[in-house]
Formats: C-alpha cells, sequence, structure tokens
C-alpha cells in the first residue's frame, strides 16, 4: 500500500485525540458491542494502529491480542498509551506489518478466535490487495472465529457534506477512479489530521461485502445497529444524519 507507512507516521503524534470525535466515539461503542462476548479469547487486530481496540478487548476479558499495523509510528505510539493506560502491555503484542501482504514472517499464532479490521479495507488501492488483506483474515481466523470490522459505506461528495461536519470528519479531494472512490479523510483535531485513502465499490456496497465475506468463510455477515449504541439514544437528533446514510 503506496505511503500508507509514511502518512501514518506523520500523523501519529495527533491520531489518538480523533478518538474524542462523535464519529469515532460511536465507533468504538459499536466495536465493543461487537467484541462483548471476547471472554478468554485470543484476538488478532489487523490495521491496529496504536491498539485503541485492542485494549478495549482486554477490558472486555480477552486473553491476548496481537496487533500488526503497516506504520511504526502508529505502533510506538500504541505502546506508550498502553503503557500508561493500566492494561498489562505484557497481553498485547506489536508487530509492523503490511497487512496486505503475507505475514508469514511475524511469529503469530497459528489461528486467533476473534480477527479485527478497523477501517483498513478503506486502504486497498487495488482489488489484489483488498484479496491480500482478506487472506491474511482467513489464514489466521480459527473454525467458528469472528470477524469484526469497521468501514466506510458513504463518502460525500463535496455538494453532500452540509451538517456532517458536526461528526468530526470531512472526505474532501472525492475523486472516482476505476473500482471505487480515492478521497482525504480530514478529522477535526488539533493540528487537522489529513490523510489520503481508497473505498473500493466492493468494501463501500454492503451486498458486495457481504458476498466476499461469505466467499471467505464467514456466512452470517451482519451490520451492528447504531441506533441501538447509548451515544445514539442519548442524542437521537444529532444522529439522525448518520442514521439516515451511515
Amino acid at each position: 500500500m503506496s505511503g500508507v507507512n509514511e502518512d501514518y507516521n506523520a500523523i501519529s503524534s495527533v491520531y489518538s485525540q480523533i478518538s474524542k470525535l462523535p464519529l469515532m466515539v460511536l465507533e468504538r461503542q459499536l466495536v465493543a458491542h461487537a467484541l462483548s462476548s471476547c471472554k478468554g479469547q485470543t484476538i488478532l487486530d489487523l490495521g491496529g494502529g496504536n491498539g485503541i481496540h485492542a485494549r478495549k478487548a482486554l477490558e472486555l476479558g480477552a486473553s491476548s491480542v496481537d496487533v500488526v499495523d503497516i506504520s511504526s509510528g502508529m505502533l510506538k505510539d500504541g505502546k506508550t498509551i498502553t503503557a500508561a493506560s493500566g492494561v498489562n502491555p505484557a497481553m498485547i503484542r506489536w508487530f509492523e506489518g503490511d497487512i496486505s501482504s503475507t505475514l508469514a514472517h511475524l511469529p503469530l499464532h497459528k489461528s486467533y478466535d476473534v480477527i479485527l479490521v478497523g477501517w483498513t479495507f478503506d486502504h486497498a488501492e487495488t482489488e489484489d490487495q483488498l484479496l491480500g488483506m482478506w487472506r491474511n483474515v482467513t489464514t489466521y481466523a480459527a473454525t467458528g472465529a469472528k470477524l469484526i470490522n469497521t468501514r466506510l459505506a458513504y463518502i460525500p461528495k463535496a455538494e453532500e457534506t452540509d451538517g456532517i461536519e458536526k461528526y468530526g470528519f470531512l472526505y474532501p479531494d472525492y475523486k472516482e477512479i476505476p473500482g471505487g472512490i480515492s478521497y482525504t479523510y480530514e478529522a477535526f483535531t488539533d493540528p487537522p489530521l489529513r490523510c489520503p485513502a481508497t473505498s473500493l465499490t466492493n468494501t463501500l456496497d454492503f451486498d458486495e461485502s457481504k458476498s466476499i465475506a461469505r466467499q471467505h468463510g464467514f456466512r452470517d455477515y451482519q451490520v451492528v445497529d447504531s441506533e441501538q449504541m447509548d451515544v445514539v439514544k442519548e442524542d437521537p437528533a444529532f444522529w439522525r444524519r448518520f442514521v439516515d446514510q451511515p
């Protein structure tokens, strides 16, 4: 994935701020809901960045988490945050690797009970890279494993962005490309965080995404209902735009 390492190394010191933005508060609740039954389970966090979901998984009772990310800067920050968080750092291992390529060189476990892929499918620039990510999911998934994935389902064009700023993000530089859309995601951090991304049609479209999941052995691919999350229940009017078009 061209340039992704450099992109995330450049923003790693600011990245932890996005956890406070409304969209990411919702995302954490969605992932925590999906992780709720992970007690005693082993977890592989592909593209896990600074380990925000890895730490939550341990809070929820996971036995261990292995984080793989392409950015050495994100991993370094993750170790620092984890050391200050009260989570036992020995329960998280950190590995630098490109999850669109083979990870056979890393001393990962043979299989895991849960595979986490947070937003990382939105950095596949080609079908080959996307399939490489899915190969790693299936390579390390134990029989009966759960896959938890967050992804963009809608990227607004410039004329469609009215009202979405309140969630903490904009998506400038929108450009249609063969097989998908390229754009920049801009987070309202201080300083503003900007990073290029690509979403292929077969990750944006749920039916196509579900079909790919089925092809790779995940036969019960579901969307967690945002309206059931506490942050949405507390202010449904604020979240109406998102609920209508996630």
